[in-house]
């Protein structure tokens, strides 16, 4: 038994009580849904009050789903308010899992994370995603006749920039600003395996790096990095993501030495 805290509750497909809980001190990857009966007594309910004004609840209510990658002009202190009080109802919200796995190629994968997915797709128990696209749906059978239309083996989108025949690996560089769509459902899909208080989805001001497998099939995506076009911080990266099935190759060590030589190579 564990200390732990729960964060929400909800009926089960069988009728019984769950709760979704956070083991203290742990990564909240290891969040889960549990029966609410087998809870012990190193267990947290926290009792939470919403003091915010009406118009300002309804003001979070209307949070961005993270596909416009909207940002809020600060005219004043009343804004300031207003945007720290979305932030937190955000916050709150995203500390409970909303998508438990995704198929990506032959890949199936549990999720670590809350990510924004809008409508029906944000609160999906499986997502089935594109390898080249990223693209989302929410049944198979959807997902089926978008591959049968889709140009198979067609190159992922941006200039290749990197190619490794005996390790059939190759790295695409894109545009966020050219590739709005596609930088969007990356974000997305990556935000389901990192931990990040606050995360942009607009892609424009960011160029991408995706690292592939390449074999008879196509291109399947291992990870990726972005980085911010003009950084104050000159940073080399500005997020990086290595997807589950594909840990423990060095593939999170290619990924930070190349962003070490793109820097390089654009004199920065």
């Amino acid at each position: 038994e564990h200390p732990a805290v729960v964060l929400q509750r909800r009926v089960g497909p069988d009728g019984a009580a769950q709760c979704y809980v956070h083991y203290t001190n742990l990564d909240r990857r290891l969040d889960e849904w549990v029966p609410e009966a087998s809870l012990g007594e190193e267990v947290n309910v926290p009792k939470t009050r919403d003091r915010r004004r009406r118009g300002e609840r309804r003001s979070a209510s209307k949070i961005d789903d993270g596909t416009s990658g909207a940002f809020m002009e600060d005219t004043g202190q009343s804004s300031r308010k207003r945007a720290k009080s979305e932030h937190a109802h955000f916050h709150e919200i995203t500390k409970v899992r909303n998508v438990e796995r995704v198929q990506l190629g032959k890949h199936e994968i549990d999720c670590w994370y809350y990510s924004p997915y809008p409508g029906k797709f944000g609160s999906a128990s499986k997502l089935y995603i594109c390898e080249r696209t990223f693209k989302y749906f929410d049944n198979p059978k959807s997902y089926e006749r978008f591959l049968a239309t889709a140009t198979q083996g067609a190159k992922p989108p941006g200039r290749e920039i990197y190619h490794d025949t005996e390790r059939s690996i190759c790295v695409f560089e894109f545009d966020g600003a050219e590739q709005v769509l596609f930088g969007q459902n990356l974000c997305l899909f990556g935000k389901l395996f990192i931990e990040h208080k606050t995360l942009s989805y607009d892609p424009t001001p960011f160029f991408f790096y995706v690292l592939y497998e390449v074999d008879r099939d196509g291109y399947h995506p291992v990870g990726y990095f972005s980085k911010e076009k003009e950084s104050k911080e000159q940073y080399n990266l500005a997020c990086i993501v290595s997807l589950p099935p594909y840990q423990r190759k060095g593939y999170g060590k290619f990924i930070i030495s190349l962003s070490y030589e793109v820097t390089k190579r654009r004199g920065e």
